[in-house]
């Protein structure tokens, strides 16, 4: 066995500045292994058949070289930059491609840009007698251009560019995820038997009634579901171009939903702990400045114990990486085409998991969705609102980059007040809910909300449910998250 890197190494790659990272590979037992970069030098010898480097922490910095020798065998990496990494992590509205964006044919002579670097793992669903289904290698690194940009993640390009024209410094991608998947796929089976509900939910009702499955059995399962949605996708194609005009709304009215979840199995995708397993573990030893973390609409069916699940996944991922790494999380925007009730409920554990987690940053993403659209094709928004959370968080604690939060509440002469964080205003049509009807009377005075309510009244609320527009707004104009308020207990705020 000669000389090996982890498939994670390319040219073009950045490495994380300011840390202590980890060079691995393969070799022969006993072998010395050198890696050499920026002027350092650190060895390690081959154990088994494995070899771990640690070296840094590096300056920032472009067009450095990363070399790795061994018994008169050398790798080198060129064009290696020292900058932030960022893994972009979560389901199809983070994987969601540049190409597919609203402004791209806009945006895309503006995408030559050697600060911006990109890394995808390859969406493995499962691996069997040493061999990957699917059989997908992992690519080099890629320098944002023409050419390799409209393939990478729309909001993870966007975020990029924001940063990398402020900070002026390379900005790696790497994007680790999979459309229509659960956060139970991304957590191991040690950590989702953590939590009773949890496992139950999402383990055992998971793989009850296909323990005894056999793989033609689920062979077939697969093929007839793969039939149905490819009948389904060629009527839609048929469809948009009879009718170009008509909306989404009304085109799901004439052909119905996409048929949605595949069959259950052993090898399929969407299993707990599976994409975890494939996908998970390649990232684990690579040292990022943030996760971004953009999940949950696969998870609305269970919204009453999301909060648990999104721990857990923080939890596990801290655990295996060896650090407290940070999570920006971006919270579920408004849908009005699910058949359940509880995106509202996945907002409030986004923010409950950022509140209650230090280094874990919420981003209100409400006024970037669309109402029939699960997957919105305007990224820019939601990109400046990560950028300047980033931002804050990271670079700038000055800076105005977090929606505005609640920090008090009290109830008196029929009046209750919300305190947040910074002043806000009301910028559009506003529907606050007292026990299901609308108030009459809000205002705002600096950072105060008054909310006029009546004797007795037990819970208000607003933008607490599926499909809704903010427009009570703080600084950089970024809307507050929905809540709801029991004024039985005025410190059980759900908010987010």
């Amino acid at each position: 066995m000669g000389l090996s890197v982890n498939k994670l190494f390319s040219d073009n790659m950045v490495l994380q500045r300011d840390v202590v990272f980890y060079v691995s590979g393969k070799g022969e037992p006993g072998m010395q292994v050198r890696v050499k970069i920026q002027n350092q030098e650190q060895s390690a010898v081959v154990a088994g058949n494995s070899w771990r480097v640690a070296i840094g922490p590096l300056k920032t910095g472009f067009c450095e070289e990363l070399v790795i020798e061994a018994n008169g065998d050398t790798i080198k990496f060129k064009n290696v930059a020292v900058g932030d990494v960022f893994l972009l992590a979560g389901q199809s509205n983070i994987e969601f491609e540049f190409y597919q964006s609203a402004a791209f044919k806009n945006d895309l002579p503006y995408c030559k840009n050697n600060g911006i670097r990109y890394l995808e793992i390859p969406r493995i669903e499962y691996r069997k007698d040493g061999r990957t289904y699917p059989d997908l290698k992992t690519e080099p690194w890629a320098v944002c251009d023409q050419e390799t940009a409209p393939a990478m993640s729309a909001v993870g390009l966007y975020f990029a560019h924001f940063l990398n024209r402020d900070k002026n410094i390379p900005i790696g991608l790497i994007s680790m995820n999979k459309g229509g998947s659960s956060a139970s796929c991304w957590i191991s089976e040690t950590y989702l038997k953590k939590d009773d509900s949890v496992f139950k939910k999402y383990w055992l009702d998971y793989y009850e009634g296909i323990n005894d499955q056999s793989d033609s059995q689920e062979d077939e399962a697969r093929a007839k579901y793969n039939l149905s949605l490819n009948q389904y996708l060629t009527r839609l194609e048929e469809y948009h171009n009879l009718y170009p005009e008509r909306s989404t709304s009304q085109m799901k009215k004439d052909l119905g939903h996409t048929p949605w979840p595949p069959p259950k199995g052993k090898r399929d995708a969407f299993r707990p702990s599976g994409l975890y397993d494939m996908m998970f573990k390649l990232v684990k030893d690579f040292r990022f400045k943030s996760v971004i973390y953009y999940q949950g609409e696969e998870d609305t069916r269970h919204g009453e114990i999301y909060k648990r699940l999104l721990s857990l996944l923080i939890e596990n991922w801290r655990e295996d990486f060896q650090n407290e790494v940070p999570f920006v999380i971006v919270a579920l925007p408004e849908y009005n085409d699910d058949k359940n009730d509880k995106w509202s409920l996945v907002r409030d554990a986004q923010g409950e998991v950022c509140a209650n987690h230090p280094g874990a940053y919420l981003v209100v993403s409400l006024n970037c969705g669309e109402e029939f659209n699960i997957h919105p094709q305007e990224k820019v928004e939601l990109a400046y609102r990560i950028f300047a959370r980033v931002k804050e968080a990271f670079y700038d604690h000055g800076y105005a980059g977090h929606a505005p939060c609640i920090v008090k509440t009290a109830v008196q002469n029929g009046i209750l007040t919300l305190g947040f964080d910074q002043n806000i205003r009301v910028a559009g049509p506003i529907e606050i809910l007292a026990d299901g009807k609308a108030v009459e009377s809000v205002t705002t005075d600096g950072n105060n909300l008054s909310i006029a309510i009546t004797p007795g009244c037990l819970k208000v609320e607003y933008c607490h449910r599926n499909y809704c527009k903010s427009h009570i707004v703080g600084r950089n104009n970024l809307p507050i998250a929905g809540f709801e308020i029991d004024l039985a207990r005025l410190n059980q705020v759900n908010r987010y």
